[in-house]
Formats: C-alpha cells, sequence, structure tokens
C-alpha cells in the first residue's frame, strides 16, 4: 500500500503539466508561445498573438523608462502572460511565488476607457507595480536569491503606496498615455473632491486599503495617486523615488510613517493634512432631498438607469442588494411610482429596454472556469429569462421587440478588431440566431449601444477622440459626429437615443473632458444632428448615467449622483440645466465590399467569421514581426520562493498531529499564471531522529479548485508513516445569484504513529502499525445574497447534503471499524433591524447526531478608521446574542440516516448540550503592509455564557475569543 501511494504522489506531480490549461487560461485550445526581448517572457496563446506584438514592442523600453523615473537600475526578467479567457479587461502583477504579470486582453469598458492605449497604459500600470516592489538595496537585495517577495516594503507600505505609485504616473507625459489615466479623468478623481464637499476628511490610515465595505476597493487607488501626485509635483519626483528606495532598503518601527520621516525630513499626518487643504473641487450647484427621483431612498450604490422609449418605464441597479428594480409612471399623481424589485442579479454591467418596457436586456459577468460575459433576456411581464448562451457578449441593446422574437445586438468580446453582432431571439422556443456582424476598424472601440428607430447607435472611442456613431443599415454606413476639440478630449459614456427634433437624431448622454480633473464633475450633454448642447455646470454628486424622463410640466433629466460612501437618485428640470453649444465634425465611412474612406477600413459581414479575417479588415502589416518560441513551462519551475524551514506533519491513528519537525527547507513555485502552486518541503527534528517530505499542489480556476498533499516520514528505523489529503470543489451551476457546487475530499495515512515515553509506559508500542482513511462528499445549493445596504443584510438559504465514510485499523484493536454515514446542512439568512442567522447540521461528524446555531445581531456600528500607533484598521463594533446545541448519540450501525426517527426517541438529556452566548466583536484588520486587505481581518470577540444542559459545573462561563478570516 505504502508504495502504490508514493508512486501515486510522486507521478501526479510529474503529470500535472499534462492536464488543461487552469487559472485565466482556462478554456485556452492550442499550444502557447513566447516572444523573448532583454527583460521580459511574453507568453500568449494564438488568439493572444496580436496584443502579444503590441506588449513586445513596448516592454523593454517602458521597462527602463520607468527604471529611469524611479532612480533604480534594470536587474530582474518578468514573465507575461496574456489571456482572453477572462473577459473583463483588468490586469495584475505578482510577488509570490516570483515576479510575473498577467494581462487580460479582452474587450474595454466604461471606466477604463480613459487612456490613448488601453492594453499599453494597463502593462504599463503594472510594470511600475514590478519596478517600485522590487527596488532594494544590500541585504534585502542579496535575499532576492531567496525570494522576490522579501522586500522591506511589503511589510511597511500598503495598497495606498503600491497603487499610488501606478496611477500617479498613468498619464506622464513620459510616454504614450499622455493626457489620459486616471489622474487625469474627472470620472476617476470624482471620489476625493466629493469627499470634501460632503465633509469627509479621512486620515490617511483610513484609505490603506483595509476597508471591506464601499469605497473601499477604490480608495486606496485614487486617493493613493492623488497623494503621490502631490508628492511628486511638490517635492519633486527624485524625492518620491528615494522614498521607495528607503521603503525597500530597511524597516522601519512605525511602517510607513517612519519611512515616510526619514524620506522626507516630515510628519505624515502634517504632509496629509496639507494635501487635503490643497484639494480644490469645483463649484457645484447643491441638491437636495426636494430634488430626489424617489422621495424614499436607502443609502447604496445605483447603476445602469434605463427608461423605456414612451417613458412610461424605469430601471435600475440597487448594486448592494443585487436588485433589478423598477417603477412606473402613474398618470394620475404625474409620479413614478415606488420602486420594485423585480429580480435578482449580480454583477450587471448595462441594461436595454424595450421600447415599451416589458423587456430588458441583461449584460453581466458571470463567473465560471475565469469571468464571462454574458446576455440575458428578461419578459418582466411574463418573468421569463432567456439566455443568450455560447456567446461572449457585452453592452446588449434591445433594436426591436414584437410578439414572436426580439432583435438584439452586442459588442463582440473577445475579438480584435471589435465586432458588434446582430441577433434574433425567437421567443417561443428560446432560440437565439446569428443575423449578422458590424466589424470596426482596428483599435475602435465601441460603448454603450442604444436603439435608435430600429437601428443602431453608439459612443466610439480611438485613441483619446469619443465620437458618437450612427449606424445606417440600409445604406452600410457608419456617421461619426464627434467635437474636434483635442485639448481636453470629450470623455462621453451612457448614450441614449431620445427621438428626433426638427428632423435631426436626439441624444443625451454623461461626459467629462480628460485632463479637467478637479476641475469639473460628470455632467449631461445632448447631441441634436451636429450639435452638441453640453452642461457648463457642476452638481453635487456629479452627473451620473443621465436619462430623459417625464415630468410633471415639463420634461426631466433623472441620474444618479455618486457620494463619498452611497448614491442618490436625483432629478432636474431640463430647462434649468445651463449648456454651452459646441458644433460637432462628422465622417461617414461605408461598410461593404467596397471598403470606406479609410486605407483601415472596416466590414460587414452577413455570417460568422472571425473579424480579423473580414474583407477589406486589417491589411497586412508591413514591420518584421518577432519570432515566438514554443512554451516550455519547466523552464519556470526554477523560480520560486525558497524558505529555511520545513513542514511536515506526523500523526496518530486517529489522524490528529502528534508532531511536526520544522528544521530543513521548502521551495514553491508556480506556473506564470499562478493557478498551478506546488510547495516541496523537508524537515527533521533533532531530538526524535523524525524527518521527512512533503508536496502541496494546488490548481484550478474560477469554478473548480483541486488541492493535494502528500508526506512521507522517516526515523532511525526506516521508513515510519505517508500520509495524503485531497480536496477538490467545483462549481457546476451558476444562476443570477445562485449556484449549485459539489465537492470532495479524503485523508489518509499508513504506517506507524509516534509514540513518547509516556505513552510507551502505558503499553502503546512504537512498533505497532495502522491506518486511517476518511472520505466525504458534498453538493451545495445556495441563493444566498445582499438585499440591503447593511454589513450583515442578507437573505436566502443553503442546503448542503453530504455522505461520509471512515476506516481505520491498527494493532491496538481487537477488529477494524468502519463507519458510513449520510447528513446535511441547513443555514437560512434573514434580513431586518435583526439580521438572523441560522445553521443546522444532521449528522455532522461521528457519534453526532445534530448540531445548530441561531445569531442575532442586535447592533452594528460601522467604523472604518485607521488605529494611530497600533497599525490596525477598525471596520465595524457589533453586539450579537447566539444560541448554539450539540446532541450525541452512539451509532448503531451504517448509514444511520436511515433511522432518525428511532435515533430522535431515544435520546436523552443528558445527550444535549447547549449554550446561550452575548457577545460584542470589534472587527479589526492589520493595517500595514500586504496584510492591509479588505479579505484579511480578525475578530475581537468577548461573551458570556450561559450554559443550559450539558457536563459544565458552572453554569455561567464568559471566554474572548479571536476569529481570524483571510
Amino acid at each position: 500500500m505504502k508504495r502504490f501511494f508514493l508512486i501515486f504522489s510522486f507521478s501526479f506531480i510529474f503529470t500535472v503539466n499534462l492536464f488543461s490549461y487552469g487559472g485565466v487560461l482556462a478554456g485556452t485550445k492550442g499550444g502557447l508561445k513566447v516572444y523573448k526581448t532583454e527583460y521580459f517572457d511574453i507568453i500568449f496563446p494564438e488568439e493572444c498573438e496580436q496584443a502579444a506584438r503590441k506588449i513586445e514592442a513596448v516592454c523593454d523600453s517602458y521597462y527602463l523608462e520607468i527604471c529611469r523615473l524611479f532612480e533604480t537600475e534594470p536587474y530582474q526578467r518578468f514573465p507575461v502572460t496574456i489571456t482572453k479567457r477572462v473577459e473583463q479587461i483588468n490586469a495584475y502583477f505578482a510577488l509570490v511565488p516570483y515576479n510575473r504579470i498577467v494581462l487580460f486582453d479582452t474587450a474595454v469598458t466604461e471606466g477604463i476607457n480613459n487612456n490613448q492605449k488601453t492594453l499599453e497604459t494597463i502593462f504599463y500600470h503594472e510594470l511600475t507595480h514590478a519596478v517600485t516592489m522590487n527596488i532594494k538595496a544590500g541585504f534585502f537585495k542579496a535575499m532576492s536569491f531567496f525570494a522576490d517577495a522579501f522586500t522591506p516594503s511589503q511589510l511597511t507600505l500598503t495598497t495606498f503606496w503600491f497603487e499610488g505609485a501606478t496611477v500617479s504616473t498613468e498619464g506622464l507625459e513620459r510616454h504614450d498615455s499622455v493626457r489620459g489615466g486616471r489622474m487625469n479623468d474627472p470620472y476617476s478623481t470624482q471620489i476625493v473632491y466629493q469627499a470634501k464637499i460632503d465633509g469627509v476628511k479621512p486620515s490617511w490610515r483610513d484609505v490603506t486599503g483595509a476597508r471591506d465595505t464601499y469605497p473601499g476597493g477604490t480608495d486606496a487607488y485614487i486617493w493613493g495617486g492623488l497623494f503621490a501626485k502631490y508628492l511628486q509635483d511638490t517635492y519633486g519626483f527624485s524625492k518620491y523615488a528615494e522614498f521607495w528606495y528607503t521603503a525597500g532598503r530597511s524597516l522601519s518601527l512605525t511602517f510607513c510613517a517612519g519611512v515616510f520621516k526619514k524620506t522626507y525630513g516630515r510628519n505624515l499626518t502634517d504632509v496629509w493634512n496639507e494635501f487635503y487643504e490643497q484639494l480644490d473641487p469645483p463649484q457645484i450647484k447643491p441638491l437636495s432631498q426636494k430634488d430626489y427621483l424617489f422621495s424614499k431612498q436607502k443609502k447604496t450604490l445605483y447603476s445602469n438607469l434605463e427608461v423605456s422609449k414612451d417613458k412610461n418605464t424605469i430601471v435600475f441597479m440597487d448594486t448592494k442588494s443585487a436588485s433589478l428594480k423598477k417603477s412606473e409612471w402613474d398618470a394620475q399623481s404625474l409620479k413614478y411610482t415606488k420602486p420594485k424589485k423585480i429580480m435578482a442579479v449580480r454583477n450587471v454591467s448595462k441594461l436595454s429596454l424595450s421600447a415599451d418596457g416589458r423587456y430588458v436586456l441583461i449584460s453581466r459577468l458571470v463567473s465560471k472556469s475565469s469571468t464571462r460575459a454574458e446576455l440575458t433576456l428578461f419578459d418582466i411581464k411574463k418573468g421569463k429569462k432567456i439566455n443568450i448562451a455560447n456567446e461572449s457578449l457585452r453592452d446588449g441593446v434591445i433594436l426591436d421587440a414584437g410578439e414572436n422574437s426580439v432583435k438584439i445586438a452586442a459588442v463582440k468580446v473577445a475579438e480584435n478588431p471589435y465586432s458588434i453582432c446582430f441577433y434574433t431571439v425567437e421567443l417561443k422556443g428560446s432560440e437565439v440566431k446569428f443575423d449578422k456582424k458590424l466589424v470596426l476598424k482596428t483599435d475602435e472601440i465601441p460603448f454603450s449601444l442604444t436603439c435608435r428607430e430600429g437601428n443602431l447607435s453608439y459612443i466610439s472611442k480611438k485613441g483619446l477622440r469619443w465620437s458618437i456613431s450612427e449606424y445606417d443599415e440600409s445604406s452600410k454606413s457608419v456617421t461619426n459626429i464627434f467635437v474636434p476639440d483635442d485639448e481636453y478630449p470629450l470623455n462621453m459614456r451612457s448614450l441614449k437615443y431620445l427621438g428626433q427634433k426638427d428632423g435631426q437624431n436626439l441624444y443625451s448622454f454623461g461626459y467629462a473632458r480628460i485632463g479637467r480633473s478637479g476641475k469639473m464633475f460628470g455632467r449631461a450633454g445632448f447631441l441634436n444632428g451636429n450639435l452638441f448642447a453640453l452642461g457648463s455646470e457642476d452638481y453635487d454628486g456629479s452627473i451620473q448615467e443621465p436619462a430623459v424622463i417625464r415630468g410633471a410640466g415639463c420634461e426631466k433629466l433623472a441620474f444618479y449622483g455618486e457620494h463619498y460612501e452611497f448614491d442618490v437618485l436625483y432629478e432636474l428640470d431640463i430647462n434649468d440645466i445651463q449648456i454651452e453649444f459646441v458644433p460637432g465634425l462628422s465622417e461617414t465611412l461605408i461598410y461593404g465590399e467596397n471598403g470606406g474612406p479609410s486605407v483601415e477600413t472596416s466590414a460587414f459581414l452577413t455570417k460568422e467569421e472571425p473579424a480579423g479575417q473580414a474583407e477589406n479588415g486589417n491589411q497586412a502589416e508591413t514591420k518584421i514581426l518577432p519570432e515566438a518560441e514554443a512554451y516550455k513551462p519547466l523552464s519556470y519551475a526554477k523560480n520560486g520562493v525558497i524558505l529555511p524551514w520545513g513542514s511536515i506533519n506526523i500523526y496518530d491513528f486517529d489522524f490528529d498531529v502528534d508532531a511536526a519537525p520544522s528544521y530543513g527547507a521548502s521551495f514553491i513555485t508556480s506556473n506564470p499564471w499562478g493557478d498551478k502552486i506546488t510547495t516541496v518541503s523537508g524537515a527533521f527534528d533533532i531530538a526524535t531522529l523524525q524527518g521527512g517530505f512533503s508536496e502541496q499542489m494546488q490548481s484550478g480556476h474560477d469554478s473548480l479548485s483541486f488541492v493535494e498533499q502528500a508526506t512521507v516520514v522517516f526515523d532511525k528505523k526506516g521508513f515510519m508513516q505517508a500520509s495524503g489529503t485531497v480536496d477538490t470543489a467545483a462549481v457546476l451551476y451558476h444562476g443570477y445569484v445562485s449556484s449549485i457546487s459539489a465537492g470532495l475530499g479524503a485523508i489518509g495515512l499508513y504506517g506507524r504513529e509516534y509514540v513518547d515515553k509516556d505513552e510507551e509506559k502505558s503499553g502503546r508500542t512504537k512498533d505497532a502499525k495502522g491506518y486511517y482513511a476518511q472520505a466525504k462528499a458534498l453538493l451545495t445549493y445556495s441563493n444566498v445574497h445582499k438585499v440591503a445596504p447593511g454589513y450583515y443584510q442578507y437573505s436566502g438559504f443553503k442546503l448542503t447534503p453530504f455522505v461520509w465514510g471512515a476506516s481505520k485499523d491498527n494493532d491496538y484493536r481487537i477488529q477494524k471499524d468502519e463507519q458510513f454515514n449520510a447528513g446535511a446542512t441547513l443555514a437560512i439568512r434573514l434580513p431586518g433591524f435583526v439580521p438572523l442567522s441560522l445553521s443546522a447540521t444532521l449528522f455532522p461528524k461521528m457519534d453526532y447526531f445534530a448540531e445548530g446555531s441561531a445569531t442575532a445581531v442586535l447592533f452594528n456600528k460601522e467604523i472604518h478608521k485607521g488605529i494611530p500607533a497600533v497599525s490596525l484598521f477598525a471596520q465595524r463594533l457589533s453586539f450579537m446574542t447566539s444560541y448554539s446545541g450539540q446532541i450525541k448519540y452512539k451509532n448503531s450501525d451504517n448509514f444511520d440516516i436511515q433511522k432518525v426517527d428511532s435515533i430522535a426517541r431515544g435520546l436523552k438529556k443528558e445527550d444535549y448540550k447547549d449554550t446561550l452566548a452575548f457577545t460584542v466583536e470589534l472587527t479589526l484588520a492589520p493595517n500595514t503592509g500586504f496584510l492591509a486587505s479588505s479579505e484579511c481581518n480578525f475578530g475581537l470577540a468577548a461573551s458570556i455564557l450561559y450554559h443550559f444542559n450539558g457536563l459544565n459545573k458552572e453554569k455561567w462561563d464568559w471566554g474572548i475569543n479571536l476569529n481570524l478570516a483571510w
């Protein structure tokens, strides 16, 4: 048996690369290739070759440029993985287990479209991480031999500093994203200037990245970017580079404050206060409760405001409660009705209503093997959903809705050049038919599709020029209408067609000017024919996603305003909005066999073809192309983390840890996209002369995880024991808020257990042999989801039936023991004034019939403040009461679940143990280094307990607990 175990374990390690690609490459077909430059290995599948060429052309020059900027020397080599499998534009840099960058080559979305060259700028951002986090000196530079992550900046600096460096350099005039980047975009920086308008003054400790509610996840980027820019402008970039050098060469007992003091000679809090005071928000027109779109509103987040053509229906997303809500016009009160929830759905990126308000097309992101962009057509009247399956589409729009079919259009996510596809959805059979495809010019990006009398209009961006584009089906042409002002490019979003006025097409949209950060907020704009009418004043909260609705006496503009911690839905009389007129220019491109007026023309296709093969599409490139090599995964196995200690566990015959030798070493490595992490460890105990080796491999992607570990232990007698664990989990189904997942876990042990001198005296022998094996399989259905902004406001249930079996035998036992059983866990979340969490499990483990608990949150106070001196972040203070109980029983046979009734009748009071607890819990998070993350926190809890039943001699008890979450 032991030979089989060892052969299986090590053969698994060496065959793991035969598995299909996982992680960000899950679903990739064909082999991978590599472009090798002086400092980079650019790894890509064939479908990402265009993107790989873009990065290959700039990567070395960018690296040298950033090194010069931060006054450091280039001394490292980086793998860069590019994939289309994640259908949400983004990227990341990782230090562990070694330096690597991963780019998602997919359709650009609103909010990250403020760059001259989006993919190159995203790479520049991640490469700035790579440079700044690897600035080291002396001892720590030598430690790079053991791990790239061995740097003091990882213990002293936080997301605020890491992202501050990258965001502040996105738009510097030192490379080709000049005038772009978040620091130059009013849509991005509004959150900081709005904070000052709202009277919110966070300290630098409050925006480190540790916050776990909104605007956590955003605040560290924008506050960090603006503060970094302030330091660069006030003290010079050379001093800012010195700050990173100081952070990378020594540790400070006061963490980032000490690094700052050593560099700038000033107190960080004083400089932060000066930075805050110099913030100069634009002059805004105040709004009050009388301007609310709906009189009663929660403090929540809104998005995707959409109005039907007849203006009888409004839909929008309450994103904090995953609620799609609808309001209808009431002809008697001349107001819109109180919004009602019509559907629960997560991760919505766009909504589109049919002209009569019956159908809504939902564009959303779905987590499968990786993030996918999908469309769902929802019939509000019948409550019927039709998924537009087998396609990766975003920005969907309803063009026409009849009794039998609905015509839609959407952006194809994974193509370059981008294309807009047209489909017919048959309502009776839910069949989706492809009609045609409009292939755009190279590097032209379409956004915010809207229906124009059954035709299509959209916002088009190329470089830093945005235009409103009108597609004409009859002439197969597209007319682009744009503002010819290149000094401050007009960043447009949220396009909506309003009909015709004086024979001209009329649109509304939101806009801000790139380069006017801090000088303006998002505003409303209109286009009538070729004449732009642009809002010239700023409003409290800014104007986000403006839409024209009905009003009493005149039309109104509905929008949501973004305040620091929440949004508000507002309405304004359109006649009250001050505007300035700007004549637009237009150009018309003919789409077809003869091409358009440009050499780089687009094509109109009536059958599904890859965009790159479109007739009159991309012209052959004339430059000399780089040569790609075959990807060899084992060449990266030498990169990783070397730790000067080992980690192995020695178990007893019940699979409890008896000893854990740690003298030794460990090595952690991964593939360049980070989903297969392998750890090899060797350890030895000098006192007991026990030692061995272990390996662990974890793999998977967003819907599948697999972890296995194998350990072999020896002592002075030779082979002692072998053990292993395997855990795998897979998400089988993703609904709108529900999911079905399956899990399987197993543990096993064979050999001799550890026996100390006291155990030997009691009769246990060091030569005794035995084994232990246990397996558990489970299936989980869950529809638990947020229904209100409060931290504990969840609704739904989770049901987990499971089956488990265990077998054990050793030389101390008279006979082998085997037991098999099944059970289930039911968990329920109830929102409200007193949120409740209920849980009950039948046959949770051997010798236990049931256990359960109920928890009520009686009080909760959100804090979200950094605590001075101790580098901790206070999240919230909660007061809870809970009741928990367990019932033991004497198992009688296998699968006792068949005898629940008889077991329940035989239970006695002494079998029951229960406790009532009153708990005060302060949820904290580390507030320094990489630990300052919204995903890392711990609860410091003090409890008073009363034991009703059980063996406790004292009825009253108390305790202090530390509950960790990672």
